[in-house]
């Protein structure tokens, strides 16, 4: 303990230490953050000291630096008294921080102190209870010897009580034949027949013995119950809405009895005849699909009623449906079990093997007449022949491979390509439908629609920027909402059809998403095409060069894309990865185009023949009219394009008025040729002269907000220059702009 206590002092004395140094040494820091305080800190500009470079040994953040090439750089220019007076301050200084340790751990050694006698206490306290603990031990080794004591008396009597009950299992083993049949009786009230049967099984196996003559009173009894039990059976099999496992369950049961023999043949026998009793009255006797090769007659089962009713199709699809549903409910796997089963005989193999094959054909038959000339497909017809499919389509592999092929074939006859020819019957009938709902549309709003278009140019100039009329987007609106309509109907269906592969390999159901995928697009393409059609050819198909419909037609067509319904249609289609780019109205956006700038480029050409104005004495520095005109006309079509189409504005003007801006160039050429052709006169010189700053004037102002090609401008310009003044030209060049200005400055206000 004294050693203990003494490293206890030596670490208590160096903590202090350490303390008192980082507390003087804090002080000094304090004292020297205080004096930089005082002093200025931001260095100017021409401070030399900035551009200098600080070798690595004298920078103290570096890693590199030397405390003794510090100090001889630091004192190199010191006098030698000067260092001495300052190791002298050096050393007082070390020796007033000596003093203050020195107090520091004689004010707290009495702290020190009462930590021992705490640390002395705590030790006293743990001996005591390590002394506590070994007399609890040597209680509970006490409590427990006499537990033990108390407890045996009770053992001994569970023992007794283990031997009694063994005693009386012994007896209830020879009891429980006896106690058979009413276990029986209990077992068929609750419909536990697997308990029945093994009860049975049970007894019937003991009576027979030699030394078991008692229990035949008892076997009489429990076979009365199973003949009862058997009888029940049997009409599981026969229901045609069993399940696999109920019918599987009782022909295991039924086949335990020993009663009715073959209970599996028996069960699919009376299924097949059923069926086929079904497909008679749908449409006359069942006709195999090769009895011209068969040799084997149809069974009496399969004769036609007396009068057979007509039925519609979708009944006959619904009646199919629940035939096949009945296969894949139980029907087929148990024809596989049987057909596996060692006991049967070649001819009741041959027999069930044609019954299932012509009702399995007979099926598929009437389901492929009955959606072979259907038009109108409707989604409840789509979904039944999808649940259809799906049963048709889980009917696993038989033993008899002759029927597994057939099976095969008609499942590739029927997923296949019945299959497609109903969806894609369907999606022509959805789009036909969509068709229609447009085009009542039409009728219903294109009167309203024409009106707005033609009062659009008169209204224009009034309304505001952000003020667009209805009739810009109204078309868009009431087609989308045509559009939204067909793809929600027509998606389900598609996704349901492209989720689920019933083909045989994944090639073909690749092939067969293809194919439906290409039939949407299409059809998404021709409600498109009709949109445009009809908006374009039947409602605003005003020509004239005021009118506006042309532009409309533009900017529906470019506010349809988005809209909610086609960027879902598109969405839904790009997560298939199939290619949508043949899904747009470019070819109605051309047509639009093209009407419009053939109208205005027609008044342009008649504005430059009938306006131009020709020579006239004295009239050398005035500006012909007619430039004010086209000027008008080009930005009059300029607004009505940014007003009316909203999105990438720049390309649509540049793809609507740069046959104009072309128009004006090649006239302008045009006239520069002949006026360079003739000879040398006043009437010559002015036209060159006007041509020239005309040619200037519409490239600068052109080139402002249509793209223009500048290179044939230039060419123009530098043709004309040679023939020209360069100081008359500048002059009326500059009084066409200032004109230009003072026109817009009153059009504004």
């Amino acid at each position: 303990m004294l050693e203990r206590g003494q490293r206890l002092r030596a670490r208590d004395w160096l903590k202090y230490t350490i303390m008192t140094n980082q507390s003087a040494d804090r002080a000094v820091s304090s004292k020297s953050l205080a004096a930089a305080r005082d002093r200025p800190m931001l260095p100017s500009d021409d401070d030399d000291f900035l551009k200098e470079t600080i070798d690595p040994k004298l920078d103290m953040n570096s890693v590199e630096f030397n405390a003794t090439a510090y100090l001889a750089a630091k004192h190199a220019d010191t006098k030698y008294a000067g260092l001495v007076a300052e190791l002298e301050t050096l050393k007082r200084s070390t020796s007033d921080k000596t003093e203050q340790l020195k107090a520091l751990v004689a004010s707290h050694f009495d702290q020190y102190l009462s930590c021992h006698e705490a640390i002395r206490e705590v030790s006293d306290e743990i001996r005591a209870h390590e002394s506590d603990s070994e007399r609890l031990t040597t209680a509970f080794r006490s409590l427990k010897s006499t537990a033990d004591k108390t407890l045996s008396l009770m053992l001994q009597r569970c023992e007794e009580q283990r031997k009694t009950r063994h005693a009386l299992a012994v007896l209830a083993r020879y009891r429980s034949f006896f106690e058979i049949p009413a276990r029986m009786r209990a077992s068929l009230a609750k419909k536990d027949y697997v308990k029945l049967v093994e009860d049975y099984v049970h007894l019937k196996a003991h009576a027979g013995k030699a030394n078991m003559s008692l229990l035949k009173p008892v076997l009489e009894s429990a076979t009365k119950t199973a003949t009862t039990a058997n009888d029940e059976l049997l009409h599981v099999l026969r229901d045609p809405d069993a399940v696999y496992a109920d019918q599987k369950q009782a022909i295991y049961v039924v086949d335990a009895f020993g009663i009715t023999p073959k209970p599996s043949l028996l069960c699919v026998k009376t299924q097949l005849a059923d069926m086929e009793r079904i497909l008679t009255s749908l449409s006359g006797p069942v006709v195999p699909i090769d009895s011209k090769t068969r040799s084997i007659k149809p069974k009496d089962t399969r004769s036609a009623p007396a009068a057979v009713v007509a039925r519609s199709s979708a009944e006959i699809i619904a009646d199919c449906g629940r035939l096949l549903r009945r296969f894949e409910r139980g029907l087929w796997p148990i024809l596989c079990d049987t057909m596996a089963l060692s006991t049967l005989c070649a001819t009741e193999q041959e027999a069930l093997h044609t019954s299932a094959a012509d009702v399995l054909a007979t099926c598929v038959r009437h389901l492929r007449e009955q959606t072979l000339y259907t038009t109108n497909v409707s989604a409840e017809m789509v979904a039944s022949l999808h649940t259809i499919s799906l049963d048709l389509d889980s009917l696993g592999p038989c033993p008899d491979s002759v029927l597994t092929a057939k099976l095969d074939a008609l499942k590739a006859a029927f997923c296949g390509q019945v299959r497609s020819d109903v969806l894609l019957a369907f999606f022509t009938a959805v789009t036909h439908a969509a068709e229609s709902r447009w085009s009542t549309s039409v009728e219903m709003h294109g009167a309203a629609w024409a009106a707005a278009a033609a009062a659009l140019h008169d209204s224009i100039q009034y309304a505001a920027q952000n003020d667009r009329p209805d009739v810009l987007e109204a078309a868009a609106g009431v087609f989308d909402n045509t559009l939204f309509e067909w793809w929600c109907t027509l998606q389900p269906v598609l996704t349901q059809a492209l989720e689920t592969n019933l083909a045989l390999d994944d090639a073909m159901h690749a092939a067969f998403c293809a194919t439906l995928l290409q039939s949407v697009v299409a059809h998404g393409q021709t409600l498109l095409s009709l949109f445009g059609t009809l908006l374009s050819a039947d409602v605003l198909v005003d020509d004239a060069p005021t009118s506006l419909a042309s532009l409309v037609v533009v900017a529906n067509c470019l506010a349809v894309p988005r809209r909610a319904g086609f960027l879902a249609f598109l969405n839904a289609l790009q997560d298939t990865k199939v290619d949508v780019r043949s899904l747009s109205l470019s070819s109605t956006i051309l047509e639009c185009g093209k009407r419009f700038h053939d109208s205005r480029v027609a008044l342009l050409c008649a504005t430059l023949d009938d306006e131009e104005s020709f020579y006239v004495p004295g009239s050398r520095t005035e500006v012909r009219p007619y430039v004010f005109s086209v000027l008008y006309y080009l930005v009059s079509w300029r607004s009505h394009v940014e007003f009316c189409i909203r999105s990438d504005t720049e390309r649509h003007v540049h793809s609507l008025l740069s046959q104009c801006a072309d128009t004006l160039q090649h006239f302008l050429a045009g006239r520069a040729e002949d006026a360079t052709r003739c000879a040398s006169s006043d009437e010559a010189q002015w036209q060159r002269t006007q041509l020239h700053v005309e040619a200037s004037f519409f490239k600068k102002t052109l080139a402002a907000f249509v793209s223009t090609k500048a290179t044939a401008w230039d060419s123009l310009i530098k043709r004309l220059a040679s023939h020209t003044s360069s100081g008359e030209v500048a002059d009326l060049l500059s009084q066409v702009e200032l004109q230009t200005q003072m026109y817009r400055l009153s059009l504004m206000q």
